[in-house]
């Protein structure tokens, strides 16, 4: 049976004061003995004292009723405290990434604006460099090789390298099989988009480390930049040619 606390508290004070009134009224209501037999007889004094043992041990009883339910409302508000404040933490934590992905895709933008989007080979590159640092810049890493496949045969159409230590670094062996088909290694971590509308696929891949969600979701955002970019570098081959849209190998080759 669920009992409300303020409720019994005000039943526990008014019990309370009944109680009372019962034990300073002992003394007035027994005035005799009790006959247990006719040769039996309970003196005065201590059927009063019985009375008042008996009144004193239900008003712990209650007084102990009281303070466990005042204890589990307190331990009910403390949890309802603590969830609260693990969603305001949760609810701080979204607003922050939120506000840190737009202002790193506010700085991709602006990049663009500045830069303008390819229509060369050249301009393609340089884009795709500047991309990939912003991405090894995010996650921290020693170096970050940015690879842009073909979804279907795994044919590699643009490859961008970054790290902090150019002249020690060696590229390392990336398998465009296993980025297509989503197996990591010990040795690296890629990221890439959750999107398999294109005939493309942009991998970002990195030394194995720890990353967290809001890094993992600024690169994934990245890599969808670098698929939409490279999308309308096609559409501008297209133009220049004033022939069918070009595949992703015809565009390789520009």
């Amino acid at each position: 049976m669920k009992i409300n606390a303020d409720k019994l508290e005000k039943l526990f004070f008014f019990l309370m004061l009944i109680l009372f009134l019962f034990v300073a009224a002992t003394i007035i209501i027994i005035r005799d003995g009790i006959n247990i037999t006719q040769d039996y007889l309970i003196e005065e004094d201590y059927v009063e004292v019985f009375v008042i043992i008996v009144l004193f041990i239900f008003s712990y009883l209650l007084f102990y009723l009281y303070k466990w339910e005042i204890k589990k409302r307190d331990s009910k508000i403390g949890r309802i405290e603590k969830t609260s404040r693990n969603y305001q933490e949760q609810l701080d934590e979204a607003f922050k990434y939120i506000g840190q992905t737009n202002v790193e895709l506010q700085t991709i933008k602006e990049a663009f604006a500045e830069r303008g989007m390819p229509h060369e080979k050249s301009e393609l590159k340089r884009i795709l460099n500047f991309l990939t640092e912003k991405a090894m810049a995010i996650l921290a890493s020693e170096w970050a090789v940015l690879r842009l496949l073909e979804i279907d045969g795994g044919r590699i159409i643009r490859e961008s390298m970054a790290a902090r230590d150019p002249g020690s670094f060696s590229k390392p062996e990336i398998s465009s099989r296993g980025l297509l088909a989503g197996r990591q290694n010990k040795e690296q971590l890629f990221i890439t988009t959750d999107s398999n509308d294109l005939t493309i696929k942009a991998f970002f891949v990195f030394p194995e480390r720890h990353l967290n969600r809001d890094q993992k979701m600024l690169v994934k955002a990245i890599a969808g930049e670098v698929e939409m970019i490279y999308v309308i570098y096609s559409s501008n081959l297209l133009k220049q040619r004033s022939g069918p849209f070009p595949s992703p190998a015809s565009a390789q080759e520009r």
